[in-house]
């Protein structure tokens, strides 16, 4: 049997239940810049990375200037709006708490800009001691869906990757995790569950009894 000797954490949706805040920002951003922003355009740009989402929204590729500028307007407004509202997901803290008692590692894969990481990770709610491995899409050549992000994670925690759990919120997260060959919980806080049943377990929050016996998922 293999050992369940870490868990990696997306952070968008995961640690923190900000879906709303994103999306009210993309709005507001989109306004802006006379663009329209119609329902169908958050589930095609939720979980990947602002130059792919600022392509999708234009049309075309944007400068590398453009992206810099663009990016930065839209993450402060994500940030003054979520600043509001900020809230862990339900019952985070405790299991985070749980898990490193019981020896598991535990690590953060995220590809939100390096200000929003800080933002949420540097908030008083968020226990963030226990998170021995952080890696951003700057420590990676490729985004989600491709696994690079948790596999450097799991090499950062210095454990093999089929001894992982990773938990996200995104579809482009899930085969991320999956094509890192982990196994991976969807928290349904941003997709509704239906749309998340390729994901080997999927739970509203960590009060989910089930997760306090996740070595059962690795018999």
């Amino acid at each position: 049997m293999v050992p369940l000797r870490a868990a990696i954490f997306d952070m968008d949706g995961v640690l923190v239940d900000n879906a709303k805040a994103h999306r009210q920002a993309w709005e507001i951003f989109c306004a802006q810049h006379d663009r329209p922003f119609k329902k169908s355009d958050w589930h095609r740009i939720v979980g990947h990375t602002n130059p792919k989402i600022l392509k999708i929204l234009f049309g075309r590729m944007l400068s590398a200037q453009q992206i810099l500028r663009y990016t930065r307007e839209k993450e402060t407004l994500y940030r003054v709006i979520h600043a509001r509202s900020f809230r862990p997901v339900k019952g985070l803290n405790a299991y985070l708490r749980f898990l490193q008692q019981h020896g598991v590692r535990l690590g953060v894969a995220s590809s939100a800009p390096p200000e929003n990481i800080r933002f949420v990770l540097n908030h008083p709610k968020i226990e963030n001691r226990y998170f021995e491995a952080i890696v951003t899409a700057a420590h990676v050549r490729y985004a989600k869906p491709h696994p690079a992000i948790y596999l450097k994670a799991a090499k950062r925690l210095g454990v093999h990757s089929k001894e992982c759990i990773v938990f996200e919120d995104s579809l482009v997260g899930i085969e991320s995790g999956q094509r890192a060959g982990m196994t991976v919980i969807a928290l349904a806080t941003t997709y509704p569950k239906r749309k998340l049943g390729h994901a080997t377990m999927t739970v509203h929050d960590f009060t989910d009894k089930r997760l306090r016996n996740l070595s059962k998922l690795f018999q």
